[in-house]
């Protein structure tokens, strides 16, 4: 099923939405972005009974998140993060094709949040893996020096594809210790 996304700031009106078991009302829904925390999706209904919007119902923060519609149209949410290999290549995979969709001030936002979580996953490596803090920082240089890069450019570039191309996952995998287990148990006499 394709999905049609929109701009992070569109709000996605949908009508005839089940309201109960035999009402129907309008849906409105959104992201909101906050510079601090992320993106969240955002919902809010009509009471058809009084005509009065409900309150609106707030989801979790995600680093990156977009409204779609759905070839039913239908509202669809898609969120992702950057934390661990799978969810950085989803996510810069995503963010490359779909730079257009999001101000310069969220890509900023973006480029900071993925600067971190490279550095958190570096960190992880070296402590819970038992990799070479030097190594592992030679592997990623790169792809620091070009995330740096479009943070002093206030999230107008888009070098996404490039940095997911810099990253060498199967070096960094490599770089584990074999059988490395920081968390053994050593037995202590009293």
């Amino acid at each position: 099923m394709k999905i049609d996304f929109k701009h992070t700031s569109t709000k996605v009106i949908s009508e005839n939405y089940p309201y109960g078991f035999n009402l129907k009302t309008q849906k409105t829904d959104w992201i909101e972005f906050h510079p601090k925390h992320g993106f969240r999706h955002v919902s809010q209904t009509i009471n058809p009974k009084t005509g009065r919007a409900n309150n609106p119902k707030k989801s979790t923060y995600y680093n990156v998140a977009l409204l779609g519609i759905n070839e039913d149209q239908h509202c669809k949410f898609w969120a992702c993060g950057f934390n661990g290999e799978n969810e950085m290549k989803i996510s810069y995979k995503h963010l490359y094709e779909n730079f257009n969709l999001y101000t310069p001030s969220q890509m900023e936002y973006l480029y900071i949040t993925a600067f971190n979580f490279l550095a958190l996953h570096k960190k992880a490596l070296v402590l819970y893996g038992g990799a070479d803090s030097k190594n592992v920082q030679s592997i990623i240089q790169n792809s620091f020096v070009k995330l740096a890069q479009c943070i002093n450019s206030k999230g107008s570039l888009n070098l996404w594809g490039e940095i997911l191309d810099l990253i060498d996952f199967e070096a960094l995998n490599n770089s584990r210790k074999p059988n490395y287990n920081p968390f053994t148990i050593k037995e202590i006499s009293i």
